[in-house]
């Protein structure tokens, strides 16, 4: 399992600045990094959410689906479970959430067209800052699909914790709701993680 792997088969996000104090709402999201509206959700509550996890006020993992294996197979067959694969391998050499955020900043326009190897191996890893000897570590785990167990148990929490789409986003088995939350306003995310929390 990656380093950060959660109890549930997720990826947590650490914090790089302040370790939670006592019990902190837990957000869990279920995710394909094929998927538009996942990339949309990411784009406009991504970088909240990491605000919120850097200050302590929440605990947050992701558990990634590849449903989106089946769309246009024959030009980049698995490209959503390669995706997966690549992202638990960053997670591996320390830059999990900066490769996270590169795969959805190089989402292709039309759903399904999924990345190359070349992207995932090289482009991808190279824009998240994995370098040198982590980039030859990061490459081997993925050529070599060290984490596809976790990546296949990941997919199933989502059936398993009876998900039905993605991106899903709950926090103690309720969903959290984002109408009327103002996109990447730390305060009113967290009013809404806390609501659904309670």
């Amino acid at each position: 399992t990656p380093p950060n792997a959660t109890e549930g088969h997720g990826i947590a996000i650490k914090s790089k600045n302040t370790q939670p104090a006592g019990d902190v709402p837990h957000v869990v999201v279920y995710e394909d990094y094929q998927c538009p509206a996942c990339k949309a959700r990411e784009s406009q509550y991504g970088s909240a959410m990491l605000q919120l996890v850097d200050e302590g006020k929440i605990t947050f993992e992701i558990r990634t689906a590849y449903f989106l294996n089946k769309v246009n197979q024959v030009s980049n067959k698995k490209s959503s479970e390669r995706a997966a694969l690549a992202a638990a391998a960053a997670d591996a050499v320390g830059k999990y959430r900066e490769y996270h955020q590169v795969i959805y900043e190089n989402q292709p326009a039309n759903e399904g067209d999924g990345y190359t190897d070349q992207q995932l191996r090289v482009d991808f890893a190279t824009k998240a800052g994995i370098t040198g000897d982590d980039l030859t570590t990061f490459q081997k785990l993925y050529d070599d699909k060290v984490y596809a167990d976790f990546a296949q148990k990941s997919y199933k929490s989502m059936t398993d914790d009876g998900v039905e789409s993605t991106p899903t986003y709950r926090v103690k088995g309720q969903d959290i709701k984002f109408e009327g939350v103002v996109a990447n306003d730390p305060q009113a995310l967290l009013v809404a993680i806390q609501s659904a929390a309670s």
